[in-house]
């Protein structure tokens, strides 16, 4: 029997992208996302006052979208989330090591 060190559980981040109906470039930023292969739930700013102020919260008064949350912490929109690739910081921000 093989025994090594245990296994360590690694909490993935919670990762949201708020969107709305018919939007390009959400749509865009979950291609992005799936093609990184990150988890993501969807939040819809669209669907009423409460999911309105929910969304105004979490992205700190965003008013366009998408808006990518990151555990809590709003990266910003699709531009920013490319940025973000590019540059490494997503990978960093996802507990993951960036791409060489």
């Amino acid at each position: 029997m093989c025994r090594g060190p245990p296994a360590r559980h690694v909490r993935e981040p919670v990762v949201e992208v708020w969107s709305r109906a018919n939007c390009p470039a959400c749509s865009s930023a979950k291609r992005l996302l799936d093609a990184e292969g990150v988890t993501w739930i969807e939040r819809r700013a669209d669907r009423d006052d409460a999911h309105r102020r929910r969304f105004q919260r979490a992205t700190d008064g965003a008013r366009t979208v998408p808006q990518i949350v990151i555990d809590g912490e709003c990266l910003g929109g699709y531009d920013d989330l490319q940025r973000a690739l590019a540059s490494g910081a997503l990978h960093l921000k996802l507990g993951r090591e960036p791409p060489h």
